[in-house]
């Protein structure tokens, strides 16, 4: 049975993102979803809310989540699709690049949902 692999951040934090992915992996079933017979699993890429309030760990915590995250992508070959969601900001943009490379090293498809932004990220004409 081929699985779905989706990494978002913990789904106990706040924000419309969260929202949608609570609602999402309690909506989801493998019986009657758009993918019949692919479950979905999560992995928490929480490394990202660290990079705030702790800089100087940042690169271990990032660190732990890749290691987590290509054991899984290696243990289990039914992971077919990663799905990653990155902010159009720098620091997730970069991180979630990472993990898009590691699971195309890897033979895993990829598919990527672009999320949210800053106002002075992103320049309107």
């Amino acid at each position: 049975m081929k699985k779905v692999l989706v990494t978002t951040n913990p789904l106990n934090h706040e924000g419309g993102v969260v929202n949608y992915y609570r609602t999402f992996f309690k909506r989801w079933d493998k019986r009657d979803s758009c993918c019949p017979g692919a479950p979905a699993i999560w992995l928490s890429d929480g490394a990202l809310l660290f990079a705030f309030k702790r800089p100087l760990l940042y690169p271990v915590y990032y660190s732990v989540d890749l290691l987590r995250l290509a054991w899984l992508l290696i243990t289990d070959w039914r992971i077919r699709v990663v799905q990653v969601s990155p902010s159009l900001i720098p620091v997730p943009l970069l991180g979630d690049a990472v993990i898009v490379l590691l699971a195309k090293v890897l033979g895993r498809s990829v598919i990527v949902f672009y999320r949210g932004w800053k106002k002075d990220v992103v320049r309107w004409p």
